[in-house]
């Protein structure tokens, strides 16, 4: 299935002035701050050597090393592999889901997909086959609805493997919002729950709809949709993100900047790459001389900025992330550090 990749790539550069750690922080502390947004009912996936378990909230193996790779938990079932085949332990290292499956994915609306002889089904927590295995592709469920292929051509099923959008499509999405976007030839549209199309197949590209908006292209160009497919600018974007935190980010003649649910450009488009928001910082990296007539001396840093487009924390480094829990990781000189959101610095030893 067609998914909209966004790739950031950060360059490592030097600078001239050196960053000073205001506190080290401990192996444990560290470990705390990189994995807490990881921890899923409780466990951590780790591995050892070439051996997968997981951890408990305190760091303590609570489910031994000994599978060829472990998937986060969901809904009280992690998935784990074993001589080439997949099954579910639960949060105690119990085998729930037999290990004899040759791909699952993870548990939503209290079942998950399975791949057994070639072909595609769902299963529930105790591993009972819920909806057969007869797909040719498929997806986890969202909101309730799971997309799948059979007979070369996409539709959606509800928990009780009823059809209800139909086997119509050449691709299709997952349910975000009541709203699924779906492909006939090479254009792109949204359908409802009860297989309505809701918002005409008429876009080069579409996609899934996030607080409220979708990002859809045409002729080359974004905008946002809202539900009833009204535009709510012109097509005037060379690309578009998904809203969060009611801001969006687009790239306009090459820069990137934010707008909000009006349309209106919030935050100017002047940036070479940003985040989104997360905990009402943004990250974004901004070249330093734009008129330098030597190309190698251009210097691009991160650095991240408020809702109303001030300047937070410093553009200087040389790669960052979004903040989670309080803390974002960036690397300086080659040396990776946890900052707050004052900016106060935590160098990772």
């Amino acid at each position: 299935m067609n998914k909209h990749i966004f790739s950031l790539l950060a360059i490592i550069a030097l600078l001239s002035q050196p960053i000073v750690a205001q506190d080290n922080l401990s192996a444990d502390a560290i470990k705390k701050l990189y994995y807490k947004p990881l921890f899923v009912d409780g466990r951590l996936s780790f591995y050892r050597g070439d051996k997968f378990g997981f951890w408990d909230g305190k760091y303590n193996e609570v489910i031994p090393s000994i599978y060829e790779r472990t998937e986060d938990f969901s809904e009280g079932r992690g998935a784990v592999k074993l001589d080439g085949k997949w099954g579910f332990v639960d949060t105690n290292g119990t085998v729930k889901i037999p290990i004899i499956y040759e791909k699952v994915g993870t548990f939503h609306n209290g079942l998950t997909c399975a791949v057994k002889d070639g072909k595609y089904g769902f299963l529930d927590y105790n591993g009972k086959v819920v909806i057969p295995f007869k797909y040719d592709n498929g997806d986890n469920f969202s909101e309730g609805k799971a997309s799948v292929h059979l007979d070369d051509k996409w539709g959606v099923i509800d928990t009780k493997g009823k059809t209800v959008v139909p086997f119509n499509y050449d691709d299709i999405g997952n349910f975000s919002e009541g709203l699924i976007w779906v492909m006939k030839g090479d254009l792109y549209g949204f359908v409802d729950d009860k297989g309505k199309v809701k918002i005409p197949i008429q876009y080069d590209w579409a996609d899934p709809f996030s607080e409220g908006f979708a990002a859809v292209k045409k002729d080359y160009m974004w905008t946002y949709l809202d539900k009833n497919g009204k535009e709510i600018t012109d097509f005037k974007f060379d690309d578009a993100l998904p809203f969060k935190n009611g801001f969006a980010p687009i790239l306009f003649y090459y820069s990137w900047g934010f707008i909000d649910k009006t349309g209106e450009e919030k935050i100017y488009a002047v940036y070479d790459t940003v985040l989104p928001f997360s905990e009402g910082l943004a990250a974004a990296k901004l070249t330093d001389d734009y008129d330098s007539d030597d190309y190698d001396s251009i210097d691009s840093k991160w650095g991240y900025m408020d809702t109303t487009g001030a300047e937070v924390i410093p553009f200087i480094y040389d790669s960052a992330t979004s903040f989670s829990g309080g803390f974002a990781k960036v690397s300086y000189m080659n040396r990776f550090y946890y900052i707050d959101k004052n900016g106060k610095t935590y160098e990772i030893k």
